[in-house]
């Protein structure tokens, strides 16, 4: 929806995507832009952890430092987009002062892995701060009586992050059965399942992503996927699904993609 313009009046510039989640900082500083009447001036560098498109990988704590080296040489705020950040820290077994130490800022969701009804928080410095919550009022103010919101986050920050590993665990035996079942056909790239995502490719010749959306949700067993790309399908795990839910939904997946290599 190009809401980085709409609301913000922001142009954005990306760089090429790299299988582990990162980018080429050779790339970032050539993209840099100064202050050229011609152009936008850069005024933020922003990457996301986990990263979704490459499967969930816990995105290397080297290359954060590293990134963060780049913006400071040139004056730039870096931000985390930390959608699944504790699951990079459970995966990578560091705590999370730990992941954001080279950042300025983040934005830290609570209702994905963690299991909350709905939520995210920002973190950042006192300044940061206070022009978020001016921003929040410019774009209609804050939430009443979410008290109950927030004692949900709460709960899940004190309680359901030791219970990402288990998610993780699950996406790994799934991933496992598809290589093992899809005969190179379905196939997952195992060194990107690191966290609570799997992204299966599907041979074009066999079917196409929707397909096998359809024959997962069909049926007794359930099993809710998303297509992600032309010949790509996504799973992911939540701290809703037991280890029971687990091994039906594996099942499901084996069973279908058996019948549609018939």
């Amino acid at each position: 929806m190009g809401g980085v313009a709409q609301l913000g009046g922001v142009h954005p510039r990306t760089l090429h995507n790299l299988p582990d989640g990162t980018f080429s900082l050779e790339e970032l500083q050539l993209k840099i832009r100064e202050d050229d009447p011609h152009c936008p001036v850069t005024s933020l560098v922003a990457f996301e952890n986990s990263h979704n498109k490459c499967g969930g990988i816990a995105v290397s704590q080297d290359w954060i430092s590293g990134l963060s080296a780049v913006c400071r040489k040139n004056n730039l705020p870096l931000h985390c987009d930390g959608a699944r950040i504790f699951n990079s820290c459970v995966s990578q077994g560091v705590d999370l002062k730990t992941l954001l130490q080279h950042t300025d800022s983040s934005s830290i969701c609570l209702s994905k892995g963690l299991g909350c009804p709905v939520g995210s928080v920002i973190v950042g410095s006192t300044k940061f701060i206070q022009k978020a919550i001016r921003l929040r009022k410019v774009l209609g103010g804050g939430m009443r009586q979410s008290g109950i919101l927030a004692a949900a986050g709460l709960y899940a920050l004190e309680n359901n992050v030791k219970l990402l590993a288990e998610d993780h665990r699950h996406a790994r035996s799934l991933a496992e059965a598809i290589n093992i079942a899809g005969k190179g056909r379905f196939k997952v790239d195992l060194a990107s399942v690191q966290t609570n995502i799997v992204i299966s490719w599907v041979d074009p010749d066999v079917a196409h992503p929707t397909q096998v959306e359809d024959a997962l949700a069909a049926g007794d067993v359930q099993v809710l996927a998303i297509q992600f790309s032309a010949d790509q399908v996504r799973f992911t795990f939540h701290n809703m699904i037991s280890d029971e839910d687990a091994e039906l939904a594996t099942l499901k997946v084996v069973e279908t993609i058996e019948k549609l290599l018939e």
